[in-house]
């Protein structure tokens, strides 16, 4: 199935490439049905040997390991990746600065549509990593909205990523030289409040815990730290800090 983009103006340094390309006959094409700045396809329709492509990340060659690694970074395009070549994918909706969904009306349809469909739903920081920026269980609008606000401000680009919220195990899974070589179930730790200590004390009683390590002890350990920045993002999605009495429950 072919996939059209959303218009969007190329950056300076992309429209120098497509103007360059151009004059060589090479076709400087969008990837994926979201169009992204950071990545384009080169192809070269008449090349002697045949049709020839290739994706560059900006002025990054194409032969370099990064810009596949930039690639597995932008959730979206990744996910539309791995789903052309017939590979399970969850659904998503990727919505930028462009298509903030509490002031552009088709965004808002979009984001509503998406809930009805699903119930209950993650957003996500597009470019994200290690859980910050993201948000679970938003099942109304409102809660939609918060998280979109949440999680674009934490993304390199300003997009947020919402998914439908699907129960599960986490596991991580070590492949060495395309073989399989172990797994591990990852569990993280929940925070229950008390009305009485704050996150900071809880999370500093649990990591006097000798089972856990950090970068500052490495050691070959149970469990990792758990870090406050983590927590301080969670708790600002709902009005919190660090030092206040986390309420019960």
């Amino acid at each position: 199935m072919a996939i059209t983009a959303t218009p969007r103006p190329w950056s300076r340094t992309n429209r120098l490439i497509v103007d360059a390309a151009e004059r060589l006959g090479v076709e400087a094409l969008p990837l994926g049905s979201e169009a992204s700045d950071f990545f384009m396809r080169l192809r070269w329709p008449d090349a002697p040997e045949g049709p020839r492509s290739v994706l560059i990340s900006k002025t990054r060659s194409p032969f370099l390991t990064q810009v596949a690694q930039t690639l597995a970074n932008h959730k979206f395009l990744s996910r539309e990746r791995l789903a052309a070549h017939g590979l399970p994918v969850v659904a998503g909706l990727l919505l930028d600065e462009a298509s903030d969904p509490s002031e552009e009306p088709r965004a808002a349809a979009r984001a509503r549509e998406f809930l009805a469909a699903h119930g209950r739903l993650v957003a996500k920081p597009n470019w994200g990593n290690r859980g910050i920026g993201v948000l679970t269980g938003i099942e109304d609008f409102t809660g939609l909205v918060a998280a979109y606000r949440h999680a674009s401000a934490r993304d390199r680009d300003e997009e947020a990523l919402f998914e439908p919220e699907l129960p599960g195990t986490n596991l991580r899974v070590a492949i060495i030289g395309g073989r399989y070589e172990g797994a591990v179930e990852i569990r993280r730790p929940r925070l229950r409040g008390d009305g009485r200590h704050s996150a900071r004390e809880r999370i500093a009683a649990l990591n006097r815990d000798p089972r856990r390590g950090s970068w500052r002890r490495p050691s070959l350990v149970t469990f990792d730290e758990i870090e406050l920045t983590l927590v301080e993002d969670r708790l600002a999605a709902v009005g919190l800090g660090l030092d206040d009495p986390l309420p019960p429950g």
